[in-house]
């Protein structure tokens, strides 16, 4: 109820102040070969037939992502402007719609140049990465068999940007998530901190990015605390708390111009390495560490002032270092996707 409250608050706020209300819409059709993250020893196990993976429909997919963003501009004068915003989004998976789910984001932006501050609440329920065994051991008693893997999230974001020089821009952000796990996983509950530090940089014909985040999961139960002496890795609860290391970087393309004056494109390549230290003592958490790449080259083409089409590839791999033999086994994957979306940007009443 305190989130529809404060959503409706905030939609309120944008309807019947003054009327000048801008919408974008996105629509983004995109397909990947590896929606559930399998492994490869998965991947042949589904080929060969397994029974052993009944929630995977196929292992690649079609999605469809929608998302519509409602804002208003105050401007109070000619340095400051507040503008609040609610956007609503819709993920649907085509062959596997189990995995289909919604979200909302609302929040507002206070800029005063050179600063910029933007704070968000976004909520994120129905999140279905996949099916794992709930496990039965002394301090969680599950029912041994495999059982959907679901959470929400409540999510708290502050970001402050400062035009520190006419072509460079610092910024910084604090982010807060609430995860809640459904009955089969209460031992995943937990709470992420993670702050980031960013800059980006502008050049003839480009710009640079440039961030390092630092991130903190832990759970709400000690685990750490819990164990028994004795206790076989096999009977230890799952314990999902992790430290990481962020690293982003971007090169982005001025506008590029063609013959036709309404017609301009912008080439783009994003990379992002996240460095993941998880901190438990169960089989699949001791002394394990996860590094995830992701490759992202994308191009988008700009049909006048507020219409545009972005064509991107992305390519993500996961590589484990474990004592055990079997994590990797099962936790390492690749993935790749192609997606074709537009946007425009329309004002409701002006």
């Amino acid at each position: 109820m305190r989130k529809i409250l404060l959503l409706t608050a905030l939609i309120s706020v944008i309807a019947f102040s003054s009327f000048a209300i801008s919408i974008e819409y996105g629509l983004s059709g995109e397909y990947t070969d590896n929606v559930w993250h399998l492994s490869d020893y998965d991947l042949d196990r589904l080929e060969a037939g397994t029974e052993n993976l009944p929630f995977v429909d196929t292992a690649d997919d079609f999605i469809v992502n929608s998302d519509a963003k409602l804002y208003e501009e105050f401007r109070l004068n000619k340095k400051l402007r507040i503008t609040p915003s609610v956007k609503f989004s819709y993920t649907s998976y085509m062959n596997n719609f189990e995995k289909s789910r919604g979200s909302i984001l609302g929040g507002v932006d206070v800029g005063y140049k050179p600063l910029a501050l933007e704070l968000r609440y976004g909520f994120y329920p129905d999140n279905y990465p996949r099916d794992y065994r709930d496990n039965t051991n002394e301090l969680y008693p599950g029912t041994g068999e495999y059982e959907k893997f679901e959470y929400e999230k409540d999510l708290y974001k502050a970001s402050l940007s400062w035009q520190a020089l006419k072509k460079h821009r610092i910024s910084g952000s604090f982010k807060y998530e609430k995860y809640l796990y459904n009955d089969y996983f209460l031992e995943y509950n937990g709470e992420a901190i993670t702050g980031d530090l960013a800059w980006r940089g502008s050049f003839p014909g480009l710009y640079l990015d440039f961030s390092y985040g630092y991130r903190q999961f832990d759970t709400d139960d000690d685990i750490v605390s819990l164990y028994n002496d004795g206790l076989s890795a096999s009977d230890i609860p799952s314990d999902s708390s992790y430290e990481s290391n962020l690293i982003s970087a971007g090169l982005t393309l001025k506008k590029i111009k063609t013959s036709n004056k309404k017609l301009s494109y912008r080439p783009i390549i994003d990379f992002s390495l996240e460095k993941r230290f998880y901190q438990g003592n169960d089989e699949y958490h001791a002394k394990r560490e996860d590094s995830t790449i992701t490759l992202s080259p994308s191009v988008v083409v700009y049909l006048g002032k507020n219409i545009d089409i972005t064509l991107d590839y992305s390519y993500q791999s996961r590589t484990v270092e474990s004592p055990y033999y079997s994590v990797p086994r099962y936790k390492e994957y690749t993935a790749n996707s192609v997606s074709l979306g537009f946007s425009f940007r329309y004002d409701l009443f002006e």
